[in-house]
């Protein structure tokens, strides 16, 4: 800025006609004194005011009620060592102590219960291969190296392009991932199934008389590792009933050293994909899992007795019972827009206003698959009266009239319900893949018929595909391959119409026709028919079978597959087969091939008409 002198004056004022001296001052906190023991206690200034408030919102009404103060609880535990899959065979279980006597500790219950043997595909047999040959290039003490002669003894073959196979050339993804590993890698499923048929580990070649041995034990070893990677069953282990589209299975526990009393519990309609107490009942009928072809370590009951200070249930945001207290807010009561028929609503806003101080907490650790009883329940309050407690619906009431929350039921009886509560050896967290496959089962009233839709084909490059698409890459394979039929010679009669038996379905579309159940004229069950692959044109018109697992059922042995009736809603049902992964204990993982099944997506109609007649 220029200097200011009389000269200049006048046109600085011109340029800058409101000239201002800005000036300021930095704000400073200056405590009154140095503790501030007394701004932290926020002391009241009418106190007289807060105890009429108090006494107007009847903070001083007494109640005969006391807090409870102190508990004591004497519970008896055991944990379940047996497993059946619906008829099978008694297979042991272990969720002891790590320092037991059994040394293994079994996998999730799911992935026992879920758990078959997956379709050796091509990757997977690739897979195989490799890790055979790994476990060759690592073993010390072999005359000389077999990967060239496994090489040759389990090659991939590129399938031959005729009718028979197909399923496997039609898809063209399939074809160039078999192409590409043709003649290049060796085909470790082909070992598997060999050696578990229990033959050696060699097929054309011989190896050295001081290698056999030695290839014997690795090929024992291949196995143990592709069944423990994928969780595959044994014989008996199988718990999925086709018939119910669900899982049925029984555990048991021992009531005594020996294992001569136990407590059976059955689940007989599982199939959400997570256990829990709600999928068991107490099975009277069996007195005992008796035949365990596996160790069983029977457990001796536990006996405890704990301490606990009881405290208050609550969660995040609700309202606080004193009504001078902050809230978080983080639950906004005010905008609960509850109907009459929204009982879960209903039922927090009830306890959160009304019955938050008459509920409290005891809480109490048990292991993975336990049995708990609680045996005795002794409260004492802030008045020192001691009360005891008994068990939730431990009296004779029906069932229909009782609460039985974590309670289960006796099967096939009315009696009072089960107060022990049973915390299954379930994963807490379940990663699962896309769907392998997927099928629908869906009511078809027009057709008075059941489809089973393969929305998902499973392909053997380890892949799905939708099971239109698929289906119409195998059709159009089929028209190139099968043989031409003769030109038909038709008459010209002078007819105006033309008669069609049937109408043409999706080929992913499979039927299940109603039948009646043998021995009844009334009960019906649905059973797995087929339809006509018509081509025009060719000869040959094969039946259409089903490309899932979950539809083949008895398909190679030439067996008939029933599903029941109530099985197939009228908004259908939706079974996934996919794969399953979980963390369990000492951050093991398991994998396993699963099922699941929900609810559909309503009723469908494929188009399949009957006797229709057509203008020429």
């Amino acid at each position: 800025m220029p200097d200011i002198t009389l000269e200049n004056l006048s046109e600085l004022l011109f340029v800058n006609p409101l000239p201002s001296i800005t000036g300021w001052n930095r704000l400073e906190a200056r405590p009154r004194a140095e503790q501030f023991d007394r701004s932290l206690k926020a002391e009241i200034r009418d106190p007289l005011w807060m105890l009429t408030r108090q006494w107007q919102f009847g903070e001083f009404k007494g109640e005969d009620a006391g807090s409870p103060v102190w508990a004591r609880i004497k519970t008896r535990t055991t944990r379940i060592n047996r497993f059946q899959a619906v008829d099978g065979e008694v297979k042991g279980l272990n969720y002891y102590e790590e320092n037991s006597t059994t040394k293994t500790f079994s996998p999730p219950l799911e992935a026992i219960v879920e758990r078959e043997k997956p379709a050796l595909d091509l990757p997977l047999r690739l897979q195989m291969g490799r890790y055979w040959l790994k476990m060759l290039q690592g073993t010390v003490g072999l005359t000389r190296n077999y990967a060239k002669d496994y090489l040759l003894d389990f090659p991939f073959a590129l399938p031959a392009r005729d009718e028979a196979n197909g399923p496997t050339y039609a898809h063209q993804d399939v074809w160039q991932l078999n192409a590409a590993i043709t003649g290049r890698s060796m085909d470790g499923g082909a070992l598997f199934e060999r050696i578990m048929a229990g033959n050696d580990p060699w097929e054309s070649f011989t190896p050295a008389v001081a290698d056999q041995i030695p290839l014997r034990k690795l090929g024992k070893k291949f196995t143990d590792w592709f069944v423990k990677q994928y969780n595959l069953p044994g014989e008996g282990e199988d718990a999925w009933a086709p018939s119910y589209l669900e899982y049925q299975f029984k555990v048991a526990a021992p009531e005594n050293p020996t294992g001569t009393s136990q407590t059976v519990l059955v689940a007989d309609q599982y199939h959400q994909g997570r256990l829990d107490w709600y999928n068991f009942d107490v099975d009277k009928d069996t007195a005992k899992l008796n035949a365990v072809s596996s160790p069983v370590e029977d457990a001796v009951q536990k006996t405890e007795v704990k301490n606990f200070i009881p405290s208050m249930l609550e969660f995040p945001g609700m309202p606080n019972p004193r009504w001078w207290e902050f809230e978080d807010r983080r639950t906004h009561f005010g905008d609960i827009n509850a109907s009459t028929t929204d009982l879960s609503s209903l039922m927090l806003i009830e306890f959160g206003l009304i019955y938050a101080n008459d509920w409290f907490v005891l809480p109490y650790d048990l292991d993975a698959g336990t049995l708990a009883t609680v045996e005795g329940l002794a409260i004492t309050d802030n008045f020192g009266l001691r009360f005891w407690i008994p068990a939730s619906g431990s009296g004779s009431e029906s069932n229909w009239e009782r609460w039985a929350m974590f309670q289960m039921n006796h099967r096939k009886e009315i009696k009072p319900s089960d107060t022990r509560l049973f915390l299954a050896p379930a994963a807490g967290k379940i990663m699962e893949s896309p769907p392998l496959e997927q099928v629908n089962f869906i009511r078809d009233e027009m057709a008075n018929m059941v489809w089973g839709v393969e929305s998902r084909i499973p392909l053997q490059d380890g892949t799905s595909r939708p099971g239109g698409e698929a289906s119409n890459e195998l059709r159009k394979y089929l028209e190139t391959v099968m043989p031409d039929a003769p030109a038909p010679v038709l008459e010209d009669t002078g007819a105006k119409i033309s008669y069609q038996l049937q109408t043409q379905v999706p080929e992913h579309w499979i039927p299940f026709i109603p039948v009646r159940v043998p021995g009844s004229d009334r009960q019906i069950q649905l059973q797995r028919a087929g339809m006509l692959r018509v081509i025009e044109g060719k000869l040959g018109n094969p039946r259409v079978e089903p490309r899932s697992e979950l539809l083949r059922v008895g398909l190679e042995s030439n067996q008939p597959y029933f599903v029941h009736e109530e099985e197939v809603p009228r908004a259908g049902a939706m079974v996934n087969r996919t794969w399953q992964r979980a963390r369990w204990y000492n951050g093991k993982v398991h994998t396993w091939l699963g099922r699941r099944k929900t609810t559909g997506r309503g009723e469908g109609y494929a188009g399949l008409r009957f006797d229709q007649a057509k203008d020429r």
